[in-house]
């Protein structure tokens, strides 16, 4: 009876720690008016048992969201009564994850071509820190759970503006952790070897908090692929996690977000709720006068985007943003021939406010401030296949040596 208790327990703890996506599809809708468009926008702000994967912006401009299996007929109909054309975009959610599930590691020690767990990612962080001269690490706080969070600094003398990346914010956007990491890599190691990280770390410090939402980010190793925000408890609510991205101290609240604690765009109880929000906010705001630029790391669609988020208002330096912004894209798409869009990141996808890089250039002043959304264009979406991970590293890598060149000669501090 004990052992057939114990086996019953397992299970249904292996039940309870694996969140299955089987039948759930992927709709992709293509609004051709302009009500159409306010009813997915509607759909997007309101009804949390829907996920969007992008954001209902402009007519005519595809509309990708997954819907649970038990939901897809109910919610065919409903596009099928507004008239709202669409197509499935994926077949079952759970298929295409069991596909690239290959891509994902459990090891304690990193690989540059997989998906690492939280703790490998920080040990990796730890130990370059502590092999590498050039190389400076920073305890800056702890996530809702306790995990630690790392910043870590890669840079040669003294005294050098700074470049900063903030990777992961999103828990399910693994793509980001993974190129930040390799990034990392290649300035701790190759500075005697490469001419390139040579003059990259003689001119800048570069920063990378490399997993900015741990939480988040081993839930989705752990119990469901697809979460996206932190793992903090909601007083009133059964229902966890704040949005990272729309948590940030500037113009938050105003647009974009939601008030429910059960949405995916939860923008918390107040301004920087969040301990992870709170950690990097502190981090940056001390050193943030020596701050060249801020990067938000995300997936997907392959953009650009300049602020502001908040609203479709530009920036009186928005061409100066754009110029340094083509300057990336074109070397990125020099690589394998990507093409990332360079543009005002809510005409570009609709207004999310309390971003980060928001705050980063309205609340922290730091002039270049974007939000890089990494591949594809959504054939795989935030489930992207891990040999990607190398190419994606590589046209990241080309458009942030042409970027900081750019800066170097027309924006010196």
């Amino acid at each position: 009876m004990r052992i057939l208790l114990c086996l019953t327990l397992l299970c249904a703890v292996a039940a309870a720690t694996s969140m299955s996506y089987d039948g759930s599809k992927v709709l992709r809708a293509y609004p051709a008016t302009h009500k159409q468009l306010m009813k997915l926008k509607r759909w997007a702000l309101l009804d949390e048992r829907l996920d969007f994967w992008t954001s209902p912006v402009s007519i005519g401009s595809p509309v990708d969201f997954m819907v649970k299996k038990s939901l897809v007929r109910t919610i065919s109909y409903k596009l099928k009564k507004s008239k709202i054309p669409f197509t499935i975009a994926v077949e079952n959610v759970q298929k295409l994850i069991d596909e690239v599930e290959s891509g994902r590691t459990d090891s304690a020690k990193v690989d540059f071509n997989q998906y690492n767990r939280y703790d490998a990612i920080r040990t990796f962080i730890e130990n370059t820190a502590a092999s590498c001269s050039r190389c400076e690490i920073f305890d800056i706080g702890t996530s809702f759970e306790g995990r630690p969070m790392k910043v870590i600094k890669i840079g040669a003398g003294t005294n050098k503006p700074g470049m900063f990346f903030e990777c992961g914010i999103h828990a399910r956007e693994w793509i980001s952790p993974a190129v930040c990491i390799n990034m990392i890599n290649k300035l701790a190691n190759d500075y005697d070897s490469d001419s390139q990280v040579k003059e990259m770390l003689d001119r800048y410090d570069w920063y990378f908090s490399p997993v900015s939402n741990p939480d988040g980010y081993e839930f989705t190793h752990t119990n469901q692929r697809l979460w996206r925000k932190t793992r903090s408890e909601n007083p009133g609510s059964s229902c966890r996690g704040t949005d990272p991205n729309r948590n940030w101290g500037y113009r938050w609240g105003e647009s974009g977000s939601s008030t429910n604690p059960c949405s995916d765009i939860f923008m918390g109880s107040r301004a920087f709720s969040e301990k992870e929000t709170a950690n990097i906010r502190d981090f940056v705001t001390a050193r943030a006068d020596r701050m060249r630029m801020y990067m938000s790391v995300h997936s997907f669609g392959q953009y650009f985007l300049i602020p502001w988020s908040y609203s479709i208002e530009y920036p009186t330096d928005f061409d100066d943003l754009k110029e340094a912004g083509d300057v990336g894209a074109n070397a990125l798409r020099q690589v394998h021939g990507m093409t990332y869009t360079v543009g005002h990141s809510a005409v570009l996808l609709g207004a999310t406010a309390g971003s980060s890089d928001d705050w980063a250039k309205g609340g922290a002043n730091i002039k270049f401030a974007y939000t890089l959304e990494l591949r594809d264009r959504g054939f795989y979406g935030f489930i992207l296949p891990a040999d990607q991970i190398q190419p994606t590293f590589e046209e990241v890598w080309a458009a942030m040596y042409a970027m900081h060149n750019h800066f170097n000669t027309n924006w010196p501090m």
